[in-house]
């Protein structure tokens, strides 16, 4: 089952769930703010980038660790690239080269 929390789809069987209890959080400029709320972290976006808010409010601001790739590679294969890079470095270079094209022909043409 899925559900939708502040705009973001969550798996409900994450783990992942926000603190109850009000915490402090810190503005980038350094000013601390007291008795917040993950409602209140939900509020803007970009109040997850505050200190301690997106370590209280997890779900809230999408940092659970369902939204993060993970290290290891897929068991089953996808039709469609991963939207980040892989943790992990491929541990043998690829048998062939890769092709694009840099809009001048293949760049396998000389």
């Amino acid at each position: 089952d899925e559900d939708i929390h502040f705009g973001r789809r969550i798996e409900e069987s994450s783990g992942c769930e926000d603190t109850t209890d009000t915490f402090d959080v810190t503005k980038p400029n350094g000013v601390e703010i007291s008795g917040r709320t993950c409602a209140w972290v939900g509020a803007f976006d970009f109040r997850c980038d505050f200190d301690g808010a997106a370590e209280n409010c997890p779900l809230t601001c999408g940092v659970c660790d369902s939204f993060h790739p993970s290290g290891a590679p897929s068991e089953a294969s996808s039709d469609k690239p991963s939207s980040l890079p892989s943790m992990i470095h491929s541990q043998s270079p690829s048998l062939s080269p890769s092709k694009f094209s840099s809009g001048w022909g293949d760049v396998n043409n000389t």
